[in-house]
């Protein structure tokens, strides 16, 4: 990967963190129903965007050095379609396993709150029934939370990276 091919990456992740942004000064200037369900939407929209840049990445970083990666590994890379929770942790892992760092902890707090989030993104983008399209004050709190751990994480994630890896020949 060049040097504009990975600029091309970071601002596509730079429009995705500046959307959730705004969603984030929406629901503070409005807490309302609306809001909630927007920053909900908003962050799993991030979430998705910023796995889909990382499997690009991951992606030509295998196509530069063959072999790095298991047959199994690259077929996950290329789906289109996985589960959030699967997707996001089977990404990074391998994310971290090509650029040899360590970020993510499956069996951590946060870890679980992210999975809770997906549960409660679930229902208020698929509503069984009226309540479920509602977001308590106890669900916004976990899903702005993840909001900020899935931010640090990928920031983390960039940082470990190093565009001088990413970048070299």
């Amino acid at each position: 990967m060049n040097r504009e091919q990975f600029k091309d990456f970071v601002s596509h992740l730079f429009d995705l963190i500046t959307d959730l942004a705004s969603a984030e000064k929406f629901i503070n200037d409005n807490d309302s129903k609306f809001s909630r369900r927007t920053y909900t939407r908003t962050l799993f929209a991030t979430i998705d965007g910023t796995i889909c840049v990382l499997k690009q990445i991951a992606l030509i970083e295998n196509s530069k050095n063959p072999g790095l990666l298991q047959d199994s590994e690259i077929k996950f890379l290329e789906s289109k379609r996985q589960p959030t929770k699967e997707n996001v942790k089977d990404t990074i892992k391998i994310v971290e396993k090509i650029f040899i760092f360590e970020l993510l902890e499956i069996n951590g707090k946060e870890w679980g709150l992210f999975c809770q989030s997906i549960d409660m993104r679930n229902e208020v983008t698929h509503p069984k029934n009226k309540d479920k399209f509602v977001i308590d004050d106890d669900q916004i709190q976990i899903i702005r939370g993840v909001g900020k751990w899935y931010l640090k994480l990928i920031v983390q994630i960039l940082e470990a990276i190093r565009l001088e890896d990413v970048c070299r020949v």
